[in-house]
């Protein structure tokens, strides 16, 4: 086993790998932790502006919603035009409700 990864390594040089490594591993959790935190900022402003909340503000509200609800749809959207050959193969279409099954059932 060992052998193996030394084989397709062979060519790697050690410090740049653990360079990129640890470069990977710092964008993955710093851009995690920003997300989250955003994320959680945003979760309490539209808690406390929506109707009976403790600070009820239906405009910051009603823009912030429409914000979030379509960036969330923005990776589904990606992933439906990527699986547009393979939904064409599969159903014939890659357009309408019967195209549309393939993207759900991956996503």
């Amino acid at each position: 086993m060992i052998e193996w990864i030394q084989n397709f390594f062979s060519g790697v040089i050690p410090k740049l790998l653990l360079n990129a490594t640890l470069e990977t591993l710092y964008m993955t959790f710093v851009s995690t932790a920003l997300a989250f935190i955003l994320g959680l900022v945003l979760a309490i402003v539209l808690i406390l502006t929506r109707r009976g909340g403790l600070c009820e503000n239906r405009i910051v509200y009603a823009v912030l919603d429409v914000v979030i609800n379509t960036l969330r749809s923005f990776p589904f959207i990606i992933l439906l035009i990527v699986l547009f050959p393979l939904t064409k193969l599969l159903v014939g279409t890659s357009i309408g409700t019967t195209a549309a099954i393939v993207p759900l059932t991956i996503g």
